[in-house]
């Protein structure tokens, strides 16, 4: 390699020359990855190989701009292992050269997504930020007039590195990429309106082009939460996209639009009227699906519950009706034949909306509890189901727990006292297994506080005090350890290490419902359970002294 590049320093016009040069670049974006590990021998060499290998094509004034282009690429590739700032100001300005109107659309795109890694690293960031809003216009320029997701993929990376900076231009932003949206759908359903038959490649492609410009507006509304107006403003742009996807039935971007509904939802913290009536529309569309996306479109009605259905009246408020009526419809024609995805999706989302609506859901708390109750009592008692209800179990005691938090009187009342008793069982002995996420930990001492403040009410209680209280200490004793990991998720990211052989570095493993939980609100979010914890035992102190442990 080092002695193509040599001859193709000197005689740069040489075609045989420049043809292996880039034959050179490619080989050297195949290997990057090996030349810079650890265990490299010229681990210690990489600035020089840039500089003298890959930095000359860049500044290269002949005619071979494809060249150029392939240079771009292999700055990608290799950027992130320069750490001289000299050199990397060098290559920076000539990318930025490379990505000029007056070049190749091919040599702009590389170089775009060249300057999209550069901007990774602090020292250029700051040089990129004055120039972003007018690098990102000329992307959507080029993602308007060429069909490549490629650039759409460049300009979500940019919005997430740079997002105060084009909040202002946000707006423009979202609606250029919606008008580049409604365009293909427009142009699909031309196209199944003429064949019903087998999907074309045309069309495929489509949805491919389609389903990535969602996902750069779902990026750009997650990255712009400065401001909640900005949002509205965003969401307002994108509402007729929705509505038409919607509405048309498009199967194949539902998916992204729950995806792109609950990033609204989360980056607001608040239900609009917009959002209203896009619930609305999805609603009435699940019949038309037959459920058939209900799990996908859980985290969405979560994030509904969670910001819209606080301390509600459940009787003068039409949405949560109509929401709860379409799971007790799920509920109501469970088949023990499907798998448990469904029936657990449906478990979360009512967990979920009895720790939102809170006290105000007791009086339909029997409707509630009766059906999940019948089904789990069915799943139980049958062999060939069992591991149905094994999979659903986690789900099903979060329900339960809730309920005691909620309403501890009144679920002992629907249950009966000897089943309480067997399931309040059931719930101790999956605690530590299953029940170990920051919610979990938090829901179970804040059932257990209602519990034991009830519990002179509660008679088949009163003889289990000590059970309770020593469950609820060995549950808050884990608490801090959970909020550790939680805080090491949401600061990491959980983008593991590896060292040079590809074994992980890091020996924390984090479970499922961490890594799920670290990424939305839940109902408990603004309860500070540890003030909870201490004003339970304050007030309690003179009734609890006989039943705590002396250690």
């Amino acid at each position: 390699i080092n002695g193509i590049f040599q001859q193709r320093q000197q005689d740069n016009k040489n075609l045989n020359f420049a043809l292996q040069a880039e034959g050179g670049l490619r080989v050297l974006s195949n290997i990057w990855i090996k030349l810079s590990v650890p265990t490299s021998p010229v681990k210690d060499q990489l600035n020089d190989i840039i500089k003298s290998f890959i930095l000359p094509e860049l500044e290269s004034t002949n005619e071979y701009q494809w060249l150029k282009t392939r240079a771009c690429e292999c700055i990608a590739i290799s950027i992130s292992s320069c750490n001289d700032l000299q050199l990397l100001s060098q290559i920076y300005q000539n990318v930025l050269n490379c990505f000029n109107k007056t070049n190749p659309i091919p040599l702009r795109i590389e170089a775009a997504d060249a300057l999209r890694f550069l901007s990774s690293i602090n020292e250029v960031s700051n040089e990129i930020k004055p120039k972003i809003s007018i690098i990102v216009a000329e992307l959507l320029e080029l993602s308007n007039e060429y069909e490549f997701d490629f650039i759409n993929e460049i300009i979500e990376d940019f919005v997430s590195n740079f997002s105060k900076e084009l909040e202002p231009f946000s707006i423009q932003l979202v609606t250029n990429l919606n008008q580049q949206f409604l365009r293909i759908i427009e142009e699909l359903l031309n196209i199944q309106n003429q064949n019903n038959d087998k999907q074309s490649p045309d069309e495929i492609e489509k949805e491919y082009r389609a389903s990535g410009i969602l996902n750069t507006i779902s990026t750009i509304i997650s990255s712009m939460n400065e401001k909640s107006t900005t949002t509205e403003n965003l969401l307002k742009i994108v509402t007729p996209s929705i509505k038409l996807v919607l509405e048309n039935g498009m199967g194949t971007f539902l998916i992204d639009i729950m995806d792109l509904l609950e990033t609204v939802n989360f980056t607001m913290k608040k239900i609009t009227d917009e959002s209203w009536d896009i619930f609305e529309i999805i609603i009435n569309s699940m019949d038309y699906y037959d459920f058939v996306y209900f799990e996908d479109q859980t985290p969405y009605f979560e994030s509904i519950s969670t910001y819209g259905f606080k301390n509600i009246d459940i009787y003068t408020n039409v949405n949560f009706q109509k929401l709860l009526e379409k799971i007790f419809d799920i509920l109501n024609s469970f088949d023990s034949s499907e798998t448990s995805e469904r029936l657990i999706s449906t478990y979360q989302l009512l967990y979920n909306i009895i720790l939102s609506v809170g006290a105000n859901i007791s009086p339909i708390l029997s409707q509630i509890l009766t059906p999940v109750l019948n089904i789990q009592r069915s799943l139980q008692n049958d062999l060939e189901l069992l591991d149905i209800y094994n999979d659903s179990l986690k789900s099903f005691l979060k329900i339960f727990i809730s309920c005691c938090y909620i309403s501890p009187i009144e679920t002992i009342s629907i249950i009966g006292e000897s089943n309480f008793l067997n399931y309040l069982e059931l719930w101790f002995n999956n605690s530590d297994k299953f029940l170990i996420t920051v919610f979990d930990l938090k829901l179970q001492i804040m059932a257990l506080i209602s519990l034991l403040s009830n519990i002179q009410s509660i008679n088949c209680l009163i003889n289990h005090t000590n059970n309770l209280l020593i469950k609820l200490l060995s549950i808050f004793e884990k608490y801090p350890n959970a909020i550790d990991r939680k805080l090491k998720l949401l600061k990491t990211g959980y983008i593991p290490s590896f060292d040079e052989n590809g074994d992980e570095l890091d020996d924390i493993e984090f479970d499922e419902d961490e890594l799920n939980e670290s990424s939305k609100d839940t109902p408990l979010d603004n309860i500070n359970v540890v003030n909870e914890f201490k004003q339970f035992f304050n007030k309690e102190q003179s009734n609890l002294m006989n039943h705590i442990p002396s250690d």
